[in-house]
């Protein structure tokens, strides 16, 4: 099995599927259902408050997926950040989708197509993912953080401002526009998640370290003791 995945270059779906906070998606997504469920079960109409802020929190999740506390420690690896990145986002944006399919109609009415279509969950979901990769240009520990309090905080002063914001106000571009949001947000990420000159030239000196030290333990392995202390 482990030839098999490095023939098919599926050797990485494993090890980031551990490193996934599924978490931050079950919890959301667990919550918003349950409260849909038990207000049509009493026989009455979900606001739609509720639709909107289940929707935020559910995009939320996304970008939880930058967190990277290993990013000192393999700032030396060949594999980028933005690789690293994008593997996870393979593995959890069909999940997402999945989980907010399943949980829209019971917080959202059908007719409400900006609470249950998954447009507008991946322009919110991009927006927070470019809001964290940009966060963590500065430092990495915050693009998580970053990146999952966006969505919140724009639907939550969306709400606030419901009568003062018109539908051509940019509170409501990831509504009305989602897959354009969704595209330029994406773009952000990709360009955030660019390795600079110097963190690439960090990366280098430590691959070239490594390599060094290995050939020169193995090097030495071929050598006798008395040799191999003369030489060390």
């Amino acid at each position: 099995m482990p030839r098999l995945a490095g023939l098919t270059g599926v050797a990485w779906v494993r090890p980031t599927l551990r490193l996934i906070p599924w978490w931050g998606l079950a919890l959301p997504a667990g919550a918003a259902a349950l409260v849909g469920l038990l207000v049509r079960l009493a026989g009455g109409g979900v606001p739609d408050q509720v639709g909107v802020a289940a929707l935020a929190a559910t995009a939320a999740a996304a970008p939880q997926v930058l967190d990277d506390p290993a990013h000192r420690l393999l700032s030396a690896v060949p594999q980028s950040r933005r690789r690293r990145v994008g593997h996870r986002l393979v593995l959890f944006v069909p999940v997402l989708l999945v989980a907010w399919v399943l949980v829209a109609p019971l917080v959202a009415d059908r007719s409400d197509s900006a609470a249950v279509s998954v447009g507008p969950l991946l322009a919110l979901a991009s927006i927070g993912l470019a809001a964290g990769c940009v966060a963590g240009r500065v430092l990495p520990e915050l693009a998580a953080p970053v990146g999952t309090a966006i969505p919140l905080s724009v639907v939550a002063i969306r709400l606030l401002l419901a009568d003062q914001v018109t539908q051509a106000d940019i509170l409501d571009v990831w509504t009305d526009h989602p897959w354009a949001t969704a595209a330029a947000a994406g773009l952000v990420c990709l360009v955030s998640l660019r390795e600079t000159a110097l963190s690439g030239s960090w990366a280098n000196t430590g691959s070239s370290a490594v390599r060094l030290t290995v050939r020169h333990v193995s090097g030495s392995a071929r050598w006798p003791p008395c040799v191999r202390g003369r030489l060390d």
